[in-house]
């Protein structure tokens, strides 16, 4: 059936009873090509796109224009109060924020500069509107502007894509949403239409995931008993999202077709159950990884901590260290920041802890490739690292104060009398209630006026009352403890 003039009718627009898939692509420095190459592989499928890029808010964007020679479907700046239609791209204007609400979407006044993140305000808003027809997209970009989105998009059942970080001109915001274990897709940017296409289909009219059935919950309970009676750990912590996806990876390699086969392989096989677990230690990790977020450490806790160094040493744990270039951040910029105002180097103890041995063994050389170090001030590289052959050495002063040891966070005991705890993008990984278990046993590890640097994904807002967990009621830090986090989120120590 045709209109009068002889074109298509329109598709259904969003409405409550039918909301459309909804597209949310973030895009940051170095994303004017990727969008590009989105664009160019999309084809009428009756999705609606949304593209939110950081623009300068000084400079009238033409934005639209440039995506539209791509994009075979008609491209329009957000107006507040847009309905979103089938087969168009929305590109959000510059000097403003956006949002979904009541089915139309809403131009914001934009946040502080400091605090702007406007592709986790636009993931965020489509999770809490349509939850599982919601798919976010997170592709070139510096900082980590997307991850916190991508863990609420996942959570309320819908689908997440990162561009694949060696294609990706920055590769910061890639990195950061791989960081959260809540990506389903890693790929060039010219796959992902094809990929939502497929998967939106898939989905069908309702949009929400498949059902999984309980003999799929009880072959994934009995491969991670399997694991922990064979070889000692804890998979069953791990978020389902995540052990399902890592077993998935593992059955590809193998080309076994189903859950059943795979866990007669891990019960008979002690070197599948190490590949398993190996597969579920993610390791994403970079020196000053989020700058951003270690310019808020600097400003809002360094200066504690050296003020307090006169009288005690500073002690930090960094559990699921990696291969430890966070540990070895951390040592540098608290020797720095020492430097720069004419202290004396402060007497420094980092426990750097996980339990990947071959990673461990990586950290104690710590001895690096030359990419790994690009983001480390020309400054800094120049005084903290030595150029061995093509590969770049933390001086020997810095590794001495980094004390790198095998420790599972889940089973062994903390490590204590600490003024710092960073664990940034490990909790992500865990149940809740493991999370719930982690925050109060950080916690008993801080001495007082102690601080707890966590994720941006990551919250400590554990259930408990004003006087503290009940393990812990008589530890002297104050409950909960002062947190800074890549959100900039700082809860102030009055004890």
């Amino acid at each position: 059936m045709t209109s009068m003039n002889g074109s298509a009718p329109p598709t259904e627009a969003y409405s409550a009873e039918k909301p459309l898939p909804l597209v949310a692509i973030g895009a940051s420095a170095g994303g004017l090509q990727a969008l590009e190459r989105f664009l160019s592989g999309v084809s009428p499928a009756g999705i609606a796109y949304i593209v939110v890029q950081h623009l300068s808010p000084d400079h009238t964007s033409i934005l639209p224009q440039i995506l539209g020679s791509a994009s075979r479907l008609p491209v329009e700046a957000v107006g507040d109060g847009t309905t979103p239609q089938p087969d168009r791209v929305y590109v959000i204007p510059p000097n403003a924020s956006l949002i979904m609400q009541a089915g139309q979407l809403r131009l914001q006044p934009p946040e502080p500069r400091a605090v702007r993140r406007p592709i986790d305000l636009l993931f965020s808003s489509l999770a809490q509107e349509i939850g599982g027809r919601a798919v976010a997209v997170v592709l070139s970009g510096t900082g980590s502007d997307g991850a916190t989105g991508v863990h609420a998009v996942k959570r309320a059942g819908g689908f997440t894509l990162v561009q694949t970080p060696a294609e990706a001109e920055y590769d910061a915001m890639p990195r950061a949403a791989l960081a959260t274990g809540d990506v389903d897709y890693v790929v060039p940017a010219a796959e992902m239409p094809a990929i939502i296409a497929r998967e939106v289909q898939r989905r069908g009219v309702e949009g929400a995931a498949p059902t999984r059935t309980p003999t799929d919950e009880d072959e994934l309970e009995a491969i991670a008993q399997a694991v922990q009676s064979l070889i000692g750990h804890e998979l069953t912590a791990y978020k389902r999202s995540t052990l399902r996806r890592r077993i998935q990876r593992r059955m590809d390699a193998l080309h076994v077709t189903d859950l059943g086969g795979y866990l007669h392989r891990v019960e008979n096989d002690a070197r599948e159950a190490e590949a398993l677990v190996s597969e579920m230690l993610i390791g994403v990790t970079q020196f000053f990884r989020d700058p951003e977020a270690f310019e808020a450490l600097s400003r809002e806790v360094v200066p504690s901590l050296l003020e307090r160094a006169s009288q005690q040493s500073i002690r930090v744990w960094v559990p699921g260290c990696a291969t430890g270039e966070e540990a070895y951040s951390l040592a540098i910029l608290l020797r720095e920041e020492a430097r720069r105002k004419g202290q004396a180097i402060p007497a420094l103890q980092v426990f750097a802890t996980d339990i990947d041995e071959s990673a461990l063994a990586t950290a104690r050389r710590g001895r690096y490739p030359a990419a790994s170090a690009k983001d480390v001030p020309r400054d800094l590289l120049d005084t903290y690292f030595q150029k061995v052959d093509d590969e770049y050495e933390v001086v020997k002063e810095v590794r001495d104060g980094v004390i790198f040891s095998a420790h599972d966070v889940l089973s062994d005991p903390p490590f204590s009398r600490l003024d710092l705890v960073s664990c940034r993008n490990l909790l992500i990984y865990f149940h809740p209630a493991v999370q719930q278990r982690l925050i109060p046993l950080f916690h008993y590890a801080l001495r007082a006026k102690g601080y707890l640097f966590l994720g941006s994904a990551e919250m400590a807002d554990v259930a408990t009352g004003d006087e503290g967990p009940p393990d812990h009621r008589n530890h002297r830090a104050p409950w909960p403890p002062p947190v800074i986090s890549e959100r900039f989120s700082a809860w102030a120590d009055s004890a």
